[in-house]
């Protein structure tokens, strides 16, 4: 019989492996360059070197472990800034017509009955837009629409969005989309997230945009993420995936900030990585 020592280690035990050595060495990293730690903690970068990338890998664990989610949210920023997010932007056609056309067209067509019956909303304004296929689809199939804008924080993918882009009542803006959101209330505006975006902010940023937003009459479509093992009556935000974003309650998220909710779905998915989650599709008015 072989003896344990001489068996080949499976890929799980390998992976296990491989993190707990990131691990201590990003801890000693962190411990003994505490400039460098700083540093990585207020500016992190996707495009890092690699010991920057071991001291932020700790700087992970630590801050989740710790609900610091400002980290969090600056880590996801500097990821969706960077080169690093490309291929996932590369993919967004694929993702829209696999998940949101194949899978969501129920919640689809509530938004567009919605829209429809309420002809108050002229302006769709996207957070996240990526490849912009779904705004466009949005502002072609909805009628009542007079304008619509795409943000995103990847600047790369904008200049592509207007070169590639016709229509001039569809504009594309690169930035902050919850500060531009924000310093751009306007009455009637229908705002859409889809396929993970809002995962990227903490409860807290939520909290803040959707108070402001209430300066005017809006409608808010969110469809995000949520981790399968996260119960409905459970309202607080979690750190989850690989990724680390957040899982929130969007029911409650809505509610607690005064919306009304006018439709909600869930639909199982599973990631690449063959983690399940569920998309959650909330539809949500103010007042």
């Amino acid at each position: 019989m072989r003896s344990e020592m001489n068996r080949p280690l499976n890929s799980g035990y390998r992976e296990s492996l491989k993190a707990n050595l990131k691990s201590v060495l990003g801890s000693s990293l962190a411990r003994f360059n505490r400039v460098r730690t700083i540093g990585n903690y207020r500016r992190p970068s996707s495009e890092s070197g690699r010991l920057d990338r071991l001291i932020l890998h700790y700087l992970r664990k630590r801050c989740s472990l710790e609900e610091r989610n400002g980290f969090l949210e600056r880590l996801h920023a500097a990821f969706w800034q960077g080169d690093s997010s490309r291929a996932f932007y590369e993919n967004c056609d694929k993702r829209f017509d696999t998940l949101f056309i194949a899978r969501q067209r129920d919640d689809f067509l509530r938004l567009k009955e919605i829209c429809e019956a309420q002809p108050r909303f002229k302006r769709l304004v996207e957070i996240g837009t990526g490849s912009g296929r779904l705004l466009e689809y949005l502002y072609s199939n909805i009628k009542g629409f007079k304008s619509a804008i795409g943000l995103d924080l990847n600047e790369d993918v904008i200049q592509t969005n207007r070169r590639r882009n016709d229509s001039p009542a569809i504009e594309y803006v690169a930035g902050d989309a919850v500060k531009w959101v924000t310093n751009n209330v306007r009455p009637g505006t229908a705002y859409i997230s889809n396929g993970g975006v809002l995962e990227y902010f903490s409860r807290a940023t939520l909290n803040q945009m959707l108070t402001t937003l209430k300066r005017a009459p809006l409608l808010f479509y969110a469809s995000e993420p949520v981790a399968s093992d996260h119960h409905e009556d459970d309202n607080r935000s979690h750190p989850f995936g690989d990724e680390l974003s957040f899982s929130h309650n969007y029911r409650d998220i809505f509610l607690s900030n005064g919306y009304r909710i006018h439709h909600q779905s869930s639909t199982k998915f599973v990631a690449a990585c063959s983690t399940e989650y569920r998309m959650v599709t909330t539809i949500a008015s103010w007042p």
